[in-house]
């Protein structure tokens, strides 16, 4: 679809900076010059580079806890169907997710995560491999054929979080969306959701009036994303952190409140990302 419109893709690019407000020309890392545009839409994530040239007071210190995680087979499709974790209080955590088949399309695959905090990462990967796979499978026995797998530390990548707060979105003709404008922990699984509903709301409102589109685009994002921010920053201590005290609110709160009536359809809305307060974009709409 973007080919079909004539637009232009340029990869392998890093942006590192612009000339020109008025009329933006992005500059690259190899001094490349690329424009002038109308509007530059700026997606590089919550750990953005170009954050702070747009809003230069914005804020995203990394969360302390953060997580390790592996592809692995599932061949039994024992966790096929939906997401599984597994808690001791807050502290220990580890969680199966089924993400399809991947590339060839023959076996089930699941991404394996175990949280811990960051400032243990590096013990981690350093770490007797054999020594946490018992520690796990004696807290998870049924995830046994999935720690089996990972026979070396180098099998995990490294996931941080930043709480992302920026206090606007839009400098003139730069505008964030996504993670790089309002990220925030994972505990809601809403990151990917949020920023697709950017780029839908944004697409949906844009004019040859950038300004205007880009002051009605944030009036209609920023109670959304910001809900779930909110959310998201308080639910953080209770499913990842050393203390008792959060853990032992989500078991008390969490599991009556789970039966109660109309509880399953917020959820339904929280954990789909269409727990808002105000205007839907139409094409998103049942």
């Amino acid at each position: 679809a973007v080919r079909a419109a004539g637009v232009e893709l340029r990869t392998g690019v890093e942006i590192v900076g612009w000339e020109d407000a008025e009329a933006p020309r992005l500059i690259d890392a190899s001094g490349g010059s690329h424009g002038p545009f109308d509007l530059v839409v700026i997606a590089d994530g919550s750990g953005s580079q170009l954050r702070r040239l747009v809003r230069p007071r914005s804020r995203a210190p990394v969360y302390p806890w953060g997580a390790v995680w592996a592809n692995a087979r599932d061949p039994e499709r024992a966790f096929a169907g939906a997401l599984t974790q597994r808690y001791d209080r807050a502290s220990t955590m580890m969680g199966v997710l089924p993400i399809g088949c991947g590339p060839a399309g023959d076996t089930d695959l699941v991404s394996f995560f175990w949280s811990l905090p960051v400032a243990q990462m590096d013990e981690f990967m350093a770490g007797d491999i054999a020594a946490w796979r018992a520690r796990a499978q004696t807290m998870w026995p049924q995830a046994a054929p999935i720690l089996a797998q990972f026979q070396g530390a180098e099998a995990f990548s490294r996931a941080t979080y930043r709480d992302v707060r920026t206090g606007g979105w839009s400098n003139g003709r730069f505008l964030l969306i996504g993670d790089a404008a309002h990220g925030a922990s994972p505990q809601l699984g809403q990151g990917a959701n949020l920023g697709l509903i950017d780029a839908v709301e944004l697409a949906e409102r844009l004019t040859p009036q950038v300004a205007k589109s880009v002051r009605g685009y944030q009036l209609a994002r920023r109670r959304h994303a910001g809900l779930y921010q909110f959310i998201s920053r308080w639910l953080t201590p209770l499913f990842q952190s050393s203390g008792w005290v959060g853990p032992f609110v989500r078991d008390w709160f969490f599991t009556p409140g789970s039966k109660a009536p109309g509880a399953r359809q917020i959820a339904a809305y929280v954990l789909t990302g269409t727990l808002r307060l105000g205007r839907t974009p139409k094409v998103l709409r049942p």
